[in-house]
Order: C-alpha cells, then structure tokens, then sequence
C-alpha cells in the first residue's frame, strides 16, 4: 500500500508538471508527501515485528507479563497514528480522544522464558515506532 500510495503521489506530481492549474494541487501533493514520508518508518518497523512474531512465535507467549504492556502500547501508537492522519474519532467527551495516548516509554523486566529475542524486537520496534511519533508533534 506504502508503495501503491508513493507511485501516486508521483502520478499527481508528474501530471501536474505542465498543468496550468497546478499552484491549487501542488499543496495538497506537498501534503501527501510528506504524511508519507512520515508513516515509512512506521510501516516498515510493523512489518518487522509482524515477521519476528511469525518467525519467532511460541505458544508460551502469553505467558509473558510484558506481553499486555506491549499489546497496550501498540494500541496506543495506532492511536497516535491515526491522530497523525487525521482520522482518529474524536469525542467531545472526554476531550483526551484527541491527545496522543503514547505518554512514556514502555519498561520491561526481563522474560522469564525463551521468548527475549521476540519481546526484544518488539520492544525495539516499539521503540523506533515511538520516536517516529514524537517526532510529528
């Protein structure tokens, strides 16, 4: 999709090049651009967690305490991804639905199975996932 929606935006850009209306698009293509360049990272942390979850899956994960404080925050940064474009609902009541839910780094105490390389890596994307995030606000 990050593909699909990078060779469209070049589309609109190249489309535009001798267009005289092109002032009025040009902006909202700069837009695009640039949620694009924003979200990259993102999608390609998530696919780097989805594969160390696939390669390094054990039934015992659920096991692990970290494992629901990581499920949270993930929760929490989707959120935060969806404020960053826009299409997060936003209640009225509370008013905090509009407030980034990613507050502080996630801490961890070591696993107590053989499941730390995964939680690490997930960890780690979490991580890099977070200070993408920060780094829009």
């Amino acid at each position: 999709m990050r593909d699909k929606a990078d060779a469209s935006i070049a589309a609109g850009e190249e489309s535009l090049t001798l267009n005289p209306r092109r002032g009025a698009h040009r902006g909202e293509l700069a837009d695009q651009r640039a949620l694009l360049s924003k979200l990259s990272p993102i999608v390609t942390q998530v696919v780097g967690m989805t594969r160390a979850a696939v390669d390094l899956y054990d039934p015992s994960l659920h096991e692990e305490p970290t494992v629901a404080a990581i499920a949270e925050q993930l929760r929490r940064a989707a959120h935060d991804v969806r404020l960053a474009v826009h299409l997060a609902d936003v209640d009225p009541e509370p008013m905090t639905s509009a407030i980034p839910a990613l507050t502080s780094p996630l801490v961890i105490a070591p696993p107590r199975s053989g499941n730390w390389i995964l939680i690490g890596s997930i960890t780690e994307d979490l991580r890099r996932i977070r200070e993408e995030l920060l780094d829009e606000e």
